[in-house]
């Protein structure tokens, strides 16, 4: 017998069938046993609904969940220890997954004898390439923390899409824009990217507005298939060579942008009037 543990983005890849389905179906099809937390089923039902999908139920009778008899706090406290910034159902399954293994090794005399849990296979096959979108480099995590101490209240953060940390704190004091999640601007970005994100920063709407890129927006965007292949760094050099924007923060893993402002045309200087007494200006 063999075991993994899968996520969410695991069966949805299949339920979906994005591209590499078929190749995930078969290495899912090589274990007896997928196990999962239950938060798996609403985030696949919910997911599903979105794309207006029927969820396959087929596979989520192939899971057994994982359903922990105790806090988890000793595990998530492991997971965050690593360093890693992880959302937090992400951070979830992970606990969960360590929850099974300790379990596992605990039961392997008795319930669990004989079956391997192949669970550091499994958890990269559940996120079938996503790691380099569901993991947060420090740099992208000091480029947030840099955004949340510098941002005023009421300040617009926009960005290509909302996987990078944000909100963490303050989450009820600005207002959000995602570009490859909004309409019209899923469409309007990728044609017009400097007129378009000019609009969206414009001042007067808000106290302060950012624009933030990450290395971790790049990879979902190429994972997720918001826009062509190429697009993201297109846009970004379209928007970096405009002149229009100045870059504000930046690190190996993180540039945050904001508006240059515009520049006024200069005025002639108006000629001085010579006037004389009895005999008027001119």
């Amino acid at each position: 017998m063999s075991a993994t543990y899968v996520d969410t983005s695991c069966l949805l890849s299949v339920a979906l069938t994005e591209r590499g389905w078929a190749a995930v179906e078969q290495r899912l099809n090589a274990f007896t046993d997928l196990f999962a937390s239950n938060l798996l089923e609403v985030e696949f039902r919910a997911a599903c609904a979105r794309e207006r999908v029927p969820p396959d139920t087929r596979l989520l009778t192939r899971v057994r969940w994982v359903l922990p008899t105790r806090p988890l706090t000793e595990e998530i406290a492991t997971v965050l220890a690593t360093g890693r910034f992880l959302r937090g159902a992400d951070a979830w399954h992970v606990a969960c997954a360590l929850y099974l293994v300790r379990a596992g090794a605990a039961l392997a005399a008795g319930l669990l004898a004989g079956t391997g849990l192949a669970l550091v296979a499994g958890f990269s096959l559940g996120n079938y390439g996503k790691e380099a979108m569901d993991y947060f480099s420090p740099g992208e995590v000091a480029a947030s923390d840099w955004l949340y101490r510098t941002a005023p209240p009421g300040a617009e953060v926009v960005a290509a899409t909302s996987n990078f940390p944000w909100a963490f704190v303050h989450y009820n004091w600005y207002s959000y824009t995602f570009l490859g999640e909004t309409a019209p601007y899923i469409s309007q970005v990728p044609r017009s990217p400097v007129s378009t994100v000019i609009g969206v920063l414009k001042p007067g709407r808000s106290p302060a507005s950012y624009l933030v890129l990450t290395k971790s927006q790049a990879a979902e965007v190429q994972l997720s298939g918001i826009w062509p292949a190429g697009t993201y760094s297109r846009i970004v050099h379209d928007l970096m060579a405009s002149g229009r924007f100045r870059v504000v923060y930046s690190n190996a893993d993180a540039q945050i942008l904001q508006l240059r402002p515009a520049k006024v045309a200069r005025q002639s200087p108006v000629p001085a009037r010579h006037c004389v007494r009895g005999r008027g200006c001119r």
